[in-house]
């Protein structure tokens, strides 16, 4: 991963540091494991939540209440190429539950879907 940075993180609605998820234990290995965020913080009040960092970019995930299929975030990172090829390689196509782009689009960009059904888009803009 060392050519890819990500730069920023910015939320498709209201707030990238209260993503919603149903479950929280369940949700963080998949950032762990397959997109490289590592827990910052974990708080229980007034709801479970956690913020995750990846290169000084933080994104929280929350029980919230929220509907994951309606939110998510889209990454700029240096390379849409480098991470794209991080993803590919890293197991991420094999993960259950989860999806990324077969390639990526006309516009530059790709997607991730969770297992927990938040979606990510992948751009350097």
């Amino acid at each position: 991963m060392s050519d890819l940075l990500f730069i920023a993180a910015s939320p498709y609605q209201d707030d990238v540091l209260n993503l919603p998820v149903k479950d929280l234990d369940i949700a963080i290995p998949f950032y762990e494991d397959f997109m490289g965020f590592q827990v910052l913080e974990r708080t229980e009040d007034p709801h479970k939540r956690a913020i995750l960092w990846q290169q000084d970019v933080k994104i929280g995930l929350a029980e919230n209440g929220g509907n994951p299929e309606e939110e998510g975030s889209y990454f700029k990172v240096s390379s849409v190429q480098a991470a794209f090829d991080f993803f590919s390689a890293n197991g991420l196509k094999k993960c259950e539950n989860a999806s990324l782009s077969e390639q990526i689009n006309d516009d530059g960009i790709f997607f991730i879907v969770a297992p927990d059904r938040l979606c990510y888009c992948f751009g350097e803009e």
